[in-house]
């Protein structure tokens, strides 16, 4: 592990990182400047949340599909074991617990194990002391510590590691690129294993959490994602990092460097690739065409007035109008057009905090397959 009590830095080859590094936070740049876009986030992120929830549940081998947790969470029956969408609904109260508690809490070994309680409500290994530090040996692959693919520490150093962990996450003295020490912390959760289950799932919701607490991280986008989509590669670049040393000239102690400063490759490409993806998806021009080509589509089945795309093009390019425009707006009377405008409402497709407020174009999980195509594609 990196050692913040001697400030001894891990000799990463950032020559070749520093390339990845630059266009990594340019696209979150990029990103950040056009979360304009999105005149009412919290539509958007109440489903983004529960799509990246889905896919890191997956990689432990739940069936839940996106469609299966709404219908759980408005009290119906899913199409697959119950058991499978509580576990992905656990991750989702998890992930917005953490959210909420960094307002006002760092991010620590006690939010840590506040989160692992709850993401462990209702999952598998849900006995298994969810919220406590593990106090047996735990491994990884094969039937005991003998034939395993990997064993963490044995339990006596396991407080030991997680105090260098919280050193390394809040020490300034560390000189090492943000989204490089979130990259060797995420590896460090991970060769830890502080819990006796659920940690492959805590290590990406803290990853995703410490971006947004750095400063680097937003609701728009999450690593976690990236390396849930890409979870073959996400399971053999951890085992590389927490491999033997190759040899004399690599080496963090017994484990491999060269294995380390690989994954923090991969995760910087992750990075750059959920970046990317969400900056193309909210590029105004083309979010406009997909937005305008749902409307033609549904004015032609009869279930929306052939001009509503006007309204929603203002609200997209304005952030909000007052109803009293819809009328110059639509070029219809002021009846028609309030009309109209409680009918997108209605659908969700257009918010108002009052009856008579403004409004502000809204993101109902039903749209989001042709808005955001890519993003929701089990919908």
């Amino acid at each position: 592990f990196a050692q913040t009590s001697g400030r001894r830095i891990l000799p990463l080859n950032m020559a070749e990182i520093y390339p990845l590094l630059d266009r990594a936070s340019v696209a979150v740049g990029r990103l950040d400047g056009l979360s304009v876009v999105l005149p009412d986030p919290q539509l958007f992120l109440y489903m983004y949340v529960r799509k990246e929830a889905l896919l890191s549940s997956q990689i432990e081998g739940t069936q839940s599909s996106f469609s299966d947790l709404l219908i759980y969470e408005n009290d119906e029956v899913p199409g697959v074991p119950v058991d499978d969408v509580a576990e992905v609904s656990s991750y989702v109260a998890a992930m917005n617990h953490g959210l909420e508690r960094l307002r006002d809490f760092p991010l620590s070994l006690r939010l840590i194990k506040e989160i692992h309680t709850i993401l462990m409500t209702n999952a598998r290994g849900g006995t298994k002391q969810p919220g406590e530090f593990r106090t047996t040996q735990n491994w990884i692959g094969g039937s005991r510590p003998g034939n395993a693919r990997f064993v963490p520490p044995p339990p006596e150093y396991v407080m030991e590691c997680l105090d260098n962990f919280e050193k390394f996450l809040h020490d300034e003295r560390v000189k090492m690129p943000a989204l490089i020490k979130a990259a060797v912390a995420h590896v460090q959760f991970e060769t830890i294993h502080p819990f006796l289950d659920g940690n492959g799932r805590t290590a990406r919701l803290f990853s995703h959490a410490y971006l947004k607490e750095i400063g680097i991280g937003s609701s728009l986008w999450s690593v976690s994602r990236g390396l849930a989509r890409t979870s073959a590669k996400y399971k053999e670049m951890l085992a590389y990092a927490d491999s033997d040393r190759k040899g004399d000239l690599d080496g963090r102690g017994s484990l491999s460097l060269i294995g380390l400063q690989d994954f923090c490759i991969y995760f910087l490409e992750q990075c750059i690739d959920q970046t990317e993806f969400m900056a193309s998806l909210l590029k105004l021009t083309e979010l406009l065409e997909r937005i305008e080509f749902y409307c033609r589509n549904e004015a032609s089945k009869g279930r929306m007035h052939k001009k509503a795309f006007r309204l929603l093009k203002e609200a997209l390019i304005m952030g909000e109008f007052s109803r009293g425009n819809a009328a110059d707006i639509l070029d219809m009377s002021a009846a028609s057009s309030s009309k109209i405008i409680s009918e997108l409402v209605s659908e969700g497709i257009l918010t108002s905090e009052t009856p008579k407020g403004k409004v502000r174009l809204g993101f109902p999980y039903k749209v989001l397959k042709y808005w955001l195509p890519g993003v929701y594609p089990d919908l």
